[in-house]
């Protein structure tokens, strides 16, 4: 008897933990519209994001795990990246696609069929050291903008970590950066919903 409570109490105490871990887990920093909520953004562009950071071209591996993330939590259908490319190539001067102004982002809604366009940054994406232990580390900031009045319908920031104490300890490498920005872009999207 004196054994099932033990385990019972052991059993309460890892539920009670794990209670409070997911309690405290921090919210992306966001901002909301309460326009948003009226369901009239059915179909948006993503632009390209820009760059911050050191490493070359990891906007566009993000760009595309943000359109494969909004598709696949149905968020909205997303104009398909070659139309967008050669609209923004036809309609914006220089290397710089990442911002357009409400003039264009109006004749693109009009072509397209389109609501609002999302847009942002990777401002961070590099693997951190401690001792012998790497682990990744990647800030990503997105917004969304209504195209025909370009006000900002949300935008939402954060940060996430790859390091694991336990897979320090037992010498095992951590996640990769690939998973902890996938992970990451879900979690900032997922602050649409709230």
């Amino acid at each position: 008897m004196m054994l099932k409570i033990k385990h019972l109490g052991g059993t309460a105490l890892a539920l009670f933990l794990v209670l409070q871990v997911s309690a405290c887990a921090p919210v992306p920093d966001y901002h909301t519209d309460p326009a948003l909520a009226t369901g009239f953004v059915k179909r948006i562009a993503v632009l390209p994001l820009e760059n911050h950071t050191q490493e070359r071209f990891v906007e566009k591996r993000v760009h595309d795990l943000l359109s494969t993330q909004i598709m696949s939590l149905g968020f909205f259908e997303v104009l398909e990246k070659g139309d967008l490319q050669r609209f923004l190539n036809d309609e914006v001067q220089g290397e710089d696609k990442s911002k357009i102004p409400h003039s264009t982002a109006r004749r693109l809604g009009r072509e397209f069929d389109l609501q609002a366009y999302m847009a942002g940054a990777v401002e961070d994406y590099t693997m951190q050291r401690n001792g012998s232990y790497s682990y990744p580390v990647v800030t990503i900031t997105l917004r969304l903008v209504d195209i025909s009045s370009g006000k900002i319908l949300w935008q939402a920031s954060d940060s996430a970590s790859g390091y694991s104490t336990t897979d320090r300890i037992l010498g095992l490498e951590s996640e990769g950066l690939h998973h902890v920005a996938r992970q990451l872009i879900e979690d900032i999207l997922l602050t649409l919903t709230y």
